[in-house]
């Protein structure tokens, strides 16, 4: 059977053109974590105010590898402290700063795992090479969307290449 340039020209560039994107998403390379917990503000409509009780924890990246031109990944696996009852309402909103007061991502889990298990939220981010290796921070803040008050975390962070 023979095959006419034409058509294997054709089968070569959809070939080419379909297994390389344009970039991929990948894990950073995790150097260093340490263990957290996180909780809240309690506010009462007494105006009384008190921190609730641990309602997670993880371990928050604070040095890591990341890679130019590349969509960097950054998962973290949430551990619930108490019944998915009372955590199905609570939210977490994990952003990356710079030193200098700039936000580079942010996400917010919002959909817990229902078996009670570890829920994992990936914070990701497209590096351009604006990134660069440093000193950067997590605030990763607890909230809760039916009751008032939040509690935050701030965690230093190592970035290289």
């Amino acid at each position: 059977m023979k095959i006419s340039k034409k058509i294997l020209s054709i089968l070569v560039v959809a070939t080419l053109v379909g297994a390389q994107p344009a970039f991929a998403d990948v894990n950073v390379k995790i150097l260093s974590s340490k263990p957290y917990s996180g909780n809240k503000e309690l506010v009462y409509e007494s105006g009384r105010v008190e921190m609730s009780e641990n309602l997670w924890s993880t371990k928050v990246p604070t040095s890591i590898r990341i890679y130019k031109n590349e969509i960097n990944v950054i998962p973290f696996k949430f551990k619930p402290l108490i019944s998915y009852s009372e955590i199905e309402d609570i939210r977490i909103e994990i952003a990356l700063w710079s030193k200098a007061g700039k936000q580079i991502t942010d996400s917010t889990l919002f959909d817990w795992n229902p078996t009670g298990g570890t829920t994992i939220e990936e914070v990701s981010f497209y590096n351009d090479g604006k990134v660069k290796s440093g000193s950067y921070f997590w605030l990763i803040t607890t909230s809760s969307s039916t009751y008032d008050g939040k509690g935050e975390i701030r965690v230093p962070l190592k970035i290289q290449y």
